[in-house]
């Protein structure tokens, strides 16, 4: 049973997540945490804020690292604020099956809205890119006539129409 510190808590914490699409990806970043903690806080199981507070950090710098890398916010600022809006909305109403759905969701959207953003990434010579090894090898997995650590001749985002070399 939610408290009415805790849904001041996250009323207060998704009334911020929604401004934040206005500030810098690092701001944007910290928001998010913040309503997720609340709503970790809410679900007061008491396992639970000490795990998010031991995975937090990696997690925020993660993040940050993902949304410069791939400009997450520059298409849709607020991309997002829905999903939140609908997992606030779970907890207050103290529905566990919804808030289930809500974050399920996201998990689930999460990575293909990565793909599309990898895909979209075009720097001046991606070949160069520090991270590249790994980002090509978990894309050219999807070709079965390739080993999952083959090296890529060329970036996968520079191949011409078919997806071949």
């Amino acid at each position: 049973m939610n408290t009415a510190e805790d849904l001041a808590a996250l009323d207060a914490a998704l009334t911020v997540r929604r401004a934040a699409g206005a500030g810098g990806d690092a701001e944007f970043v910290d928001v998010v945490i913040a309503l997720r903690r609340a709503v970790v806080v809410a679900a007061h199981n008491p396992v639970l804020p000490d795990l998010f507070g031991e995975f937090a950090p990696a997690l925020r710098q993660g993040l940050i690292d993902l949304v410069e890398l791939f400009g997450l916010r520059r298409e849709d600022p607020h991309h997002g604020d829905a999903g939140h809006d609908a997992l606030v909305r779970a907890v207050v109403a103290d529905d566990a099956e919804s808030a289930g759905r809500a974050a399920q969701t996201e998990l689930e959207s999460t990575p293909a809205r990565l793909r599309a953003a990898w895909f979209r990434w075009t720097p001046a010579c991606p070949s160069r890119c520090p991270r590249r090894p790994v980002m090509v090898r978990r894309v050219r997995r999807k070709n079965a006539d390739e080993s999952p650590t083959a090296p890529a001749a060329r970036c996968p985002v520079h191949l011409p129409a078919g997806g071949r070399a």
